[in-house]
Formats: structure tokens, sequence, C-alpha cells
């Protein structure tokens, strides 16, 4: 619901602020007053496209904000937008002479496409064909499901059309990862064999470098090394035979002294490391081959690891690691065609579901088409179009999603179904039916929204609607129907109507009279709340003109104690 709306230097007004409530909210005044400009500044708050031409002559900047106050229901389609938003809004939009408009929602400055989107879910206009959803073709199907009540069914439409997009996208990636290692599945082999082929182990290379190193000095090692065998432990002037020597002298002492008998363990202790020493360096030595083959055998194992590093560009541990990889991306293959195989199967067994289930709507859309068609003509001829004719007309989607059947041919769905749905109305007896949106009577198609709107009151979720024109070319007896069907809607919406019928006037909750005066050479217009008095004297020169007479005076208080507004 709209709570206030502030409208600064836009067009003839000055500053104006509105505080406005639930119900039948009506404007009334003299034409050229201003009633479509308030309307005007509401559509710019919201999103609708303007130019500078809109500010107020002499300033530099338009102003414009609208506080909403909003259910729960529409709270939830709000988040599906921006998250952050509320049940209280506040939308505001600054127009510059220079430069671009600005938007905010509750102090954020936001892009003006998502002032757009919110303010379609608020407010819906109706006069204006450029406001209009009835004119959009496509929200013709979601009239005649809210009719219906076929939200459950189009709830279940919409879910499986959407795991249908999600497994095509799942069923697409997972070809093409196929398709990518069939392409390159002769490459990914001949890299295996090729790597396969050298019998790599773990840090070989590093090994072999070692081996080669040690290799490379054999001569020298060994006669270096057998001299240090021979000094610590087998030569008769040895390390070994001379701590052996020391060992027994340390015995003969140790007895006169704690202190020099413990210095006895030491020696042991070197007696061993020596030994240790001394055995295993032999023994390395012993182990050195100084065959040319095997350090020719090395270096050629070693350029061939060499090699096969840099054109793969990996060390080894690298190169190893993409072995693995690659017989995991081609025994992958298989697995993937078998999970692919069952996705397909899950898809087909999907879209059969979806194109029964957008069957069973599309009949059941036809049965309560003939229901829809017979209550709106009831309406429209009772909002004054006498010669009214109305018809859905159904058709197959053009565009949307294609479902292949076993026949060869496509069936084509969308969120909302498989169908194209259109109203077609005849105004007048003796012309043709012909789409809703060709209509050119801004009058007509505001009644025809107002029938469908009475219908669909307690299904439609936009909170606010306002109704611009909806009284050109009616009255006596009609203007007190198009006033019943709008005190009916405003018990389950906010309804904001701008009227020169004092039938619709007199049935509003609120009423504002708006004007215009002149104030230091400048026309300014002037809005003012209606008390019980005042909207006497108003529906009195609605009836009667600026000078009424008594007895306009006398119909104006009857039609405000006649209606329950009033």
């Amino acid at each position: 619901m709209l709570k206030q709306l502030r409208i600064q230097n836009y067009a003839i007004i000055d500053d104006l602020v509105l505080d406005l409530g639930p119900g039948l909210t009506v404007f009334t005044g003299e034409t050229g007053a201003g009633k479509s400009i308030i309307v005007g500044a509401l559509g710019l708050v919201l999103g609708d496209r303007t130019t500078d031409e809109v500010i107020r002559k002499g300033e530099e900047r338009c102003l414009v904000e609208a506080v909403f106050e909003v259910t729960s229901s529409t709270v939830r389609r709000l988040r599906q937008i921006d998250p952050q938003l509320g049940s209280n809004l506040r939308l505001r939009r600054e127009i510059p002479r220079q430069g671009r408009s600005r938007c905010w929602v509750d102090d954020r400055q936001v892009p003006i496409g998502m002032l757009r989107a919110i303010g379609n879910l608020l407010v819906d206009f109706h006069g204006q064909h450029e406001h209009q959803r009835l004119l959009q073709v496509g929200t013709h199907v979601d009239f005649l499901d809210g009719f219906a009540k076929h939200g459950t069914l189009r709830t279940r439409v919409r879910e499986s059309r959407r795991q249908m997009i999600d497994l095509r996208h799942r069923i697409r990636e997972i070809e093409e990862r196929i398709s990518k290692i069939a392409d390159q599945e002769h490459i990914i082999t001949h890299d295996i064999e090729e790597i396969e082929r050298m019998n790599l182990t773990p840090e070989e290379d590093v090994a072999i470098e070692r081996e080669l190193r040690l290799l490379s000095h054999g001569e020298s090692i060994i006669e270096k090394g057998t001299r240090i065998v021979e000094d610590l432990y087998e030569g008769d002037e040895s390390a070994i035979s001379k701590i052996a020597e020391a060992i027994a002298l340390m015995d003969e002492i140790a007895s006169y002294s704690c202190e020099i008998s413990s210095l006895r363990a030491s020696l042991d202790e070197a007696n061993v490391i020596i030994k240790e020493v001394a055995e295993t360096l032999r023994d390395r030595i012993a182990e050195i081959d100084l065959d040319p083959s095997r350090l020719e055998s090395l270096r050629d194992r070693l350029g061939a690891i060499e090699r096969l590093k840099r054109k793969y560009g990996k060390n080894l541990s690298e190169l190893l690691s993409y072995l693995d990889s690659l017989k995991a991306e081609l025994g992958g293959k298989a697995d993937l065609e078998v999970e692919l195989e069952h996705l397909r199967t899950q898809l087909d067994q999907l879209e059969h579901n979806l194109v029964d289930l957008c069957l069973e709507l599309r009949a059941k859309r036809k049965k309560a088409a003939k229901q829809f068609e017979t209550a709106v003509q009831a309406e429209l001829k009772a909002l004054g179009i006498s010669g009214a004719k109305f018809r859905v007309v159904f058709d197959d989607l053009e565009e949307g999603d294609e479902i292949s059947l076993d026949d060869g041919s496509t069936f084509t769905v969308s969120e909302s179904g498989a169908d194209y749905v259109e109203f077609f109305v005849r105004t007048n007896v003796g012309e043709e039916l012909l789409p809703l949106r060709r209509i050119a009577s801004g009058g007509e198609v505001s009644r025809v929204m107002l029938a469908l709107k009475k219908l669909l009151a307690t299904s439609d979720e936009i909170e606010t609607l306002i109704f611009d024109e909806i009284d050109v070319g009616i009255g006596g007896s009609l203007a007190d129907t198009v006033a019943s069907r709008l005190t009916d809607l405003g018990r389950s919406h906010q309804v904001i109507c701008i009227t020169h019928l004092p039938q619709i006037a007199a049935a509003a909750t609120i009423h504002f009279a708006v004007g215009k005066r002149i104030e230091k050479g400048r026309t300014i217009t002037d809005v003012r709340l209606l008390d019980q008095e005042a909207r006497v004297a108003e529906l009195a020169r609605m009836i009667g003109g600026r000078k009424p007479a008594d007895s306009a005076r006398a119909h104006a208080a009857t039609l405000l104690r006649r209606t329950p507004a009033g």
C-alpha cells in the first residue's frame, strides 16, 4: 500500500505531500488542474522514462519520494529482486537538469532497472497504455490462471521446467567433456605410452645424478677410501690399534682415580665408532662399479629423463602426476558416458512428465476459459459496454524450450506452460473481435481491467491499483455500477482513481480535490484532503459547475449518504 507520496518541483507542483490509506481514494478537480500530473509523478518514482522537461520552470531538479507498506507475500517477491528489502519501503528519484537521474531504495542508491522491477510489484496503472499490464499479451495467461486458481499446477510446471533446464545444462557439460577427451584421445594415449615406456620412479633423476657423481670420481674414492680404512682399522699403526693400546694402559691406572676410570667408557665408544666408520666405508668402496658401461648407461638414462621433462615442461614428480591424470581422464571418459546415458534417460522421463503437466494445464485452461469469458462479458456489459464480447484465444507457443516428441514433432514450453493466450474483445455490436492490445480507447481498456480485477480480486498480488480515464464516456446508472465495482475492489486492494464522476467520488474512502492557484506570478497545483462538508461542495461543483444550485448541493449530500464510504 502507498502510504505517502512527496513531490517537489515536478511540472506545476511546487512541494506536495500526500498521506494515503487503504480502500478507494479519489482525486477530483477541473480539467488541467494537475490530477494526472500526480499519477505521472508516481510513475516517475516507480521507474518510468522521463526527461528534464518535467522539472518545474526555474528549478534545477525535481524529486519524487514514495513510502510503501506491503504484505508478507509481496515482501517474498521483492526479495527475489533484492534480499535486503522489507515490508516498509522508501523509494526516491531525482531528475536534474544536467546529468542522469538518480534512484534510491531505503537510502541505498540503485540502478533504474531495479527501481522499475520493484515498482512493477507494487503498483498497477490503468488508463495510460504504456503502463498497462493488460496490454502486455504475456500477462493474459496469468489473468486466466488467476481466475481459475491454477497456481499449484503452474508451480509444478515451473519447477519441472527448471529441472529440465538444469538437467540439459548438465548433459551439455558432460557431452562437451566427452567430446574434448575424444578429440584429445590419441594425444592422451600417445603421452601415456611414451611416459610409461620410461618406467619412471619417484626421484629417479636425483638418484642417478647422485650415482653419477660417485662413479665419475670412483678411482679417487677407492684410492683414498682404502687409505682411510687402512689408517682407521686395518693397518699395523691404525687408529683402532692405538686405541686398543690406550685402553690397556687406562686399565692399569684406572684403580688410582675415579675420574680416570670414567674415561674408559669414552675410549670404548671411540673404538666402536671408528670400527663402524671403517667397515661402512669399506663396504661402500666395494660397491663402486668402475665398469665404463655402467657409467654410460646411467648417463643415457638421465639424458632420456631430462628430454622427457623438457618436452612436457615438468619436473619428474609433476610428470608422474601428469601420467596419473591422463590415465584418470581416459578412464573417466567411460564413467562420463555411463553418467550421460543415465542423465539422458532421466531427461527423457522428465520431458514426458513436463509435456503431460502442460497438457493437463492446457485442458484446465480451456475449460476455465469458457467460464472466464462468460464472467468477463457480464462484467463488461454491467460496466456499460453493451455490445461486449470477450474471447480467450489459444495458440501454441512459438518461443521457449523445445521438447522433441516420439512422433518427431516438437513441443514448446515456458515457465507458464505451453500455451500462448491472448484476449480478444469486441466493444460494439457488428464489429469483429480484435486483440485487446488494439483497443484505442483508454476508458474501454480501463473498464476491461476493472472487470478483470473484480473477478481476480482475491488472487491478484499487486496491492495498489491506479485507474485513470475509467469514467470516459459513461454516466447515469452506469456510473453507479463503476463506483460499486471500485468500492468492492477497494476492500481487497488500495485503489486510487482520478475521476470526473460524482458517483465515483462519493464512493471514496479518501477524497482529494486538486486545483490551481497563482502565487507570485506562477501557477501552483494545490491538493486538499476534503472533510464531509468540503466533499459536499466538491460533489456539487462536479454536478452543477462552479456555481452549483441548491439542487446540486442536495444531490451531492444524497450521494454521500447513500454510499457506504460517504
